[in-house]
């Protein structure tokens, strides 16, 4: 008696209004990212409920499209790799663009962010921990200076990006996020923030072009593997793997971190102080206003214009 086969089962099908060409699951919660022909960005449940949309990256220029698609190990942001060289962090929540980096310049391949094995950060620290936090205190701004009902700042959507930093910097564990390009070069950000390196490959078969496949890391952080695909100049293609010794991570791997993390700290200041400076000039909005509204009503009682009055308190300070 034969054995019955088993099968896997279709469970749900769904139609979507433009073609897919790129697709990623989170690896925390019943999430999936989808890019498609349009170069938009879509998160969806399980369910197909969606999450959020990204549009395109310049509805002007229709050539950039989405090249590469990959989360963090924690499923909290999404990386996205265009192809004209840029790749954005967008957070989970409401797909905010929480970070933009232009450096790579080169059409993206591939990402890959992996996290470095927490054995690696057990035990006696060789470097004291950052301590900039003595140093800038974190000021307690409101959404408006001026406002007789302020929302707390954890509503506003840059005090949100501004903690998303802050919490990055607080991780042990470094994070890589390996930005592979069409050009031979894969590139490495701490934390998805920090330019760490630019590692070129050796092009030994002649190849006219090497495309970088793919790209990834040890959890100890010893051994970096590529795939790569080899073009010639005849059009043919072949496929390599190419590994690398990467112990100089291994053995610098907490001043790395501690490096980010004070580069983290630089940015989440450099944005407090663009959100006080914006509440400044709210504030200065809310006043002017309220000055100017003042003044009509005081006007209108008085039976007079707003430039007499104002000529009247001139010649009155003179």
């Amino acid at each position: 008696m034969s054995e019955e086969v088993k099968r896997f089962k279709l469970r749900e099908e769904k139609h979507v209004a433009s073609e897919i060409v790129l697709m990623v699951w989170s690896p925390t919660m019943d999430l999936i990212a989808l890019a498609n022909a349009n170069g938009e960005v879509v998160v969806n449940r399980l369910s197909w409920q969606r999450v959020w949309l990204l549009p395109a990256y310049d509805e002007r220029q229709k050539h950039i499209k989405v090249s590469a698609l990959t989360w963090r190990p924690d499923g909290k942001i999404l990386a996205i790799g265009y192809t004209n060289g840029t790749f954005r962090l967008c957070e989970v929540e409401k797909g905010e663009i929480i970070r933009e980096e232009t450096e790579v310049q080169e059409h993206i391949m591939s990402l890959s962010w992996l996290e470095q094995s927490r054995n690696m950060c057990e035990g006696l620290q060789t470097y004291p921990e950052d301590n900039s936090s003595s140093f800038l205190p974190h000021a307690e701004q409101q959404n408006s200076l001026y406002s007789d009902n302020p929302s707390p700042k954890s509503q506003t959507p840059g005090h949100e990006i501004q903690e998303i930093f802050k919490n990055l910097a607080a991780k042990k564990e470094l994070g890589l996020l390996l930005v592979g390009t069409n050009s031979s070069k894969v590139h490495m950000y701490a934390y998805g923030v920090f330019h760490l390196c630019v590692l070129e490959l050796s092009n030994d078969n002649a190849c006219e072009n090497l495309v970088i496949d793919s790209a990834i890391i040890s959890p100890d952080l010893s051994h970096l593997s590529v795939i790569v695909k080899c073009v010639g100049s005849d059009e043919n293609t072949s496929v390599h793997i190419q590994s690398y010794d990467t112990a100089l991570l291994v053995t610098r791997h907490e001043e790395i971190r501690l490096l980010c993390a004070k580069y983290i700290m630089v940015i989440s200041s450099d944005l407090e102080i663009s959100l006080i400076l914006n509440q400044m000039c709210e504030a200065w909005e809310e006043i002017l206003r309220e000055m100017d509204s003042r003044l009509l009503r005081f006007a209108k009682s008085r039976q007079v214009r707003v430039s007499d009055l104002f000529l009247l308190l001139s010649n009155f300070r003179h």
